[in-house]
């Protein structure tokens, strides 16, 4: 009985082993692309419950690899990997659902099963749960979680790197959301940013107008159109202004791909028939054909009102585009001016506080430093630092507006002036006598215009490398 059983034990191990290695021996001619091969040892360890083998099944008769193209089996084959634990194939069962591969077309549960792929930790689950809520697919529309999701995407270098495609597409509608402010902020740089990114070529020429019109410096607007055009872009207006490059850059002399770009827009821009009538008529990238200049300019003229309205919408988004900027400027500029004038407010508040705080003579120190108080009025104080400074120039100190600075030379005049109660009030305290005989630098505030006043008064002028005394102020 127990050789039995040793014998059982040891027949269940070499069948385990066995499908075990046609697991790995199917996964091997899976990832050769050698379908035949791996169908029947993929198969054979499917039916001893291997989930990474259904899966890989699922993959072969969803796309019909190895076998025929059968939905239903795909579907049960995804769906038994996930019962025998293994943790892909709900992505692809809600790309079943969403497209109705082998079943009723059902949104509700094709996002489900996309966020069940999201939770286990697939980017390629939170990439399509991304795009239902921007389009609103089996759920309703959320705006800014579709914004949080592709900006996450977007940012995520190993995302690019393993699933270069979905990453391109998340540039995208990255891109949508910045350009309509879906979910974010409207920021077209970053719109252009991302378009540019998806190297998707229609909206690569979305990037060039965006750039064109908006006057970005960041971006070249013809280097965005050439690669538009050179990656396949089919829109009419950009092969149109595609041709309008190559024939200013050249004088006229592009070549036959460059003319066939130009052929391909009439079909879909009726501006370019006056274009391709210029380039027969004149024998740019083809041979001179007045037959052929008079059937596009007769096009042209039939097309007269269409081509019309387009030159008219052209003009009016040029035009809307200019007014949003001097908008934005003069938004700019009057938010500016609130935020100098609550500024104003607030130093008027702060000075009259001090002013009612000090009286002439009184010994200021905040932060570890100290001055005196030379002269206050009803709305503010001069005060004056404790101690010479000697040196050439001091422009570090000359732009201040706030904290210690050079005086004016309005400032400095009273001092020198006053000296001897300036001096008074500084003896009361420690501070250094202002010194008679020697010259103080002063300078005009907000300015790096350098002025020099002597002790008694008297302006001199000299160059900036005389080394002269230095007393500091701040005012409030």
């Amino acid at each position: 009985m127990k050789k039995l059983f040793l014998l059982t034990v040891g027949l269940l191990c070499s069948l385990s082993a066995l499908c075990q290695s046609q697991l790995e021996r199917g996964r091997q001619y899976y990832e050769w692309s050698d379908y035949t091969r791996a169908l029947p040892l993929l198969q054979q360890a499917a039916k001893e419950g291997y989930g990474e083998a259904c899966y890989l099944l699922g993959n072969m008769y969803y796309y019909g690899n190895g076998t025929e193209k059968n939905y239903t089996i795909a579907m049960r084959m995804y769906q038994r990997g996930l019962e025998f634990g293994y943790r892909l194939g709900n992505m692809e069962l809600g790309i079943m659902y969403e497209n109705g591969d082998g079943c009723t077309k059902d949104p509700e549960k094709a996002f489900a099963y996309y966020n069940k792929s999201k939770l286990a930790g697939e980017k390629l689950g939170m990439y399509q749960v991304a795009r239902c809520y921007f389009f609103g697919i089996g759920t309703e529309s959320n705006e800014e979680q579709a914004y949080a999701l592709f900006s996450s995407l977007y940012q995520d270098s190993g995302f690019k790197k393993e699933y270069e495609w979905a990453w391109q597409w998340s540039c995208m509608y990255l891109g949508y959301c910045y350009q309509g402010g879906y979910g974010t902020e409207i920021d077209l740089e970053k719109a252009v940013e991302c378009y540019k990114n998806s190297e998707k070529p229609d909206y690569l020429y979305h990037a060039s107008r965006l750039v064109k019109l908006h006057s970005f410096r960041k971006y070249n607007w013809k280097d965005l159109l050439n690669s538009a055009v050179d990656k396949g872009c089919e829109d009419g207006r950009a092969l149109y202004e595609y041709v309008q490059l190559k024939l200013e850059k050249w004088n006229g002399e592009i070549n036959t791909g460059t003319f066939n770009c130009l052929v391909r827009a009439t079909e879909t821009y009726p501006p370019a028939w006056k274009l391709l009538g210029d380039c027969y008529r004149l024998g740019h990238g083809t041979a001179v054909n007045m037959v052929k200049a008079r059937e596009c300019y007769a096009k042209a003229e039939a097309n007269r009102e269409v081509i019309e309205k387009i030159e008219e919408a052209e003009r009016q988004e040029v035009q809307r585009i200019e007014q949003e900027k001097q908008a934005e400027k003069e938004r700019v500029e009057r938010e500016k001016r609130e935020a100098a004038e609550k500024l104003a407010e607030q130093q008027t508040a702060a000075r009259m506080a001090a002013a009612a705080r000090y009286k002439e003579g009184d010994l200021y120190e905040e932060n570890g430093e100290k001055g005196v108080v030379v002269r206050r009025s009803e709305t503010s104080v001069l005060i004056v630092a404790m101690g010479n400074l000697f040196g050439s120039w001091p422009g570090c100190y000359a732009g201040r507006t706030e904290g210690w600075r050079l005086p004016t030379r309005e400032e400095l005049g009273y001092i020198l002036s006053n000296k001897d109660l300036v001096n008074r009030y500084m003896g009361a305290h420690g501070g250094s006598q202002i010194r008679s005989g020697v010259y103080y630098w002063s300078a005009a505030q907000g300015s790096r215009a350098n002025e020099r006043i002597a002790s008694n008064g008297s302006e001199i002028s000299r160059d900036n490398s005389n080394k002269n005394y230095i007393r500091l102020v701040r005012d409030y």
